[in-house]
């Protein structure tokens, strides 16, 4: 589809999102240490507070450090359908 694509850019407007992470848990779910595992097996619990309003901030910072909303068929770089067989929507 005509999916508007937001990106970091050097020469793009201002932008600024605090992050705080909340809890790392392992994927699918299980709730242990992830001592030991590499990023693309855990998944973080954070939360965003936007400092400025831009759109899709949020999920563009995110996606921007590697680590995509879960489901975000925009921004997940096609992670998307394997993530929707555990996590059917964005939130």
């Amino acid at each position: 589809g005509n999916t508007a694509y937001s990106r970091v850019s050097p020469s793009g407007r201002d932008a600024c999102t605090v992050l705080k992470v909340l809890g790392v848990f392992v994927q699918r779910g299980e709730l242990r240490a992830c001592v030991g595992t590499t990023v693309a097996e855990a998944f973080s619990l954070v939360l965003a507070s936007p400092v400025t309003g831009r759109t899709h901030q949020i999920r563009v910072h995110l996606q921007s450090l590697g680590r995509p909303l879960v489901a975000d068929r925009v921004y997940s770089g096609g992670r998307a359908a394997d993530d929707a067989t555990w996590c059917a929507r964005l939130f």
